[in-house]
């Protein structure tokens, strides 16, 4: 990644490891989770993102309580067994590790696509948090998986 600020004539490179997992082998997997917002009005999206993250990205992780926030992620099931059902579960966790939120969604077998997976987003309950750092967990389980789980950290303003 490189950036460049006209601003003050600099330049700076920041280098990483990208590891691109394999969706199609396990039982079940997810990609990472994403928070994003919707446009508000509504509006075609023409960015390289748009046809597999229905969500705006955003890499804020500060929100207010009047925030409207998305989190987002792709559940896969890999082999060649029948798309079951899966479970999801969020919970939000605050800084001493309490529950503050919790709520469980199952994905149908009928909204996997044809690359098996299936979208799946739930809006943070910003306005029922406290001030400060929470973490959103979500957990995904199916029938004859094991189990897997995605958290990210953000904070309320």
């Amino acid at each position: 990644l490189n950036a460049t600020s006209k601003a003050i004539s600099r330049s700076g490179s920041v280098y990483a490891d990208i590891e691109v997992p394999d969706f199609t082998r396990p039982a079940l997997t997810a990609s990472s989770l994403v928070l994003g917002t919707r446009a508000d009005p509504p509006a075609p999206r023409t960015d390289a993102l748009a046809s597999v993250v229905p969500v705006l990205p955003t890499s804020a992780r500060e929100f207010s309580p009047s925030d409207s926030v998305i989190a987002f992620l792709r559940v896969f099931q890999g082999g060649t067994a029948p798309i079951a059902p899966v479970t999801m579960t969020m919970k939000v966790l605050d800084i001493a590790d309490t529950p503050r939120f919790e709520e469980s969604k199952t994905i149908a077998p009928d909204a996997f696509d044809a690359s098996r997976s299936a979208p799946f987003e739930i809006a943070l309950p910003l306005s029922r948090l406290s001030h400060g750092p929470h973490l959103v967990s979500i957990s995904i389980s199916a029938p004859g998986a094991s189990n897997v789980r995605r958290d990210l950290v953000f904070r309320v303003r």
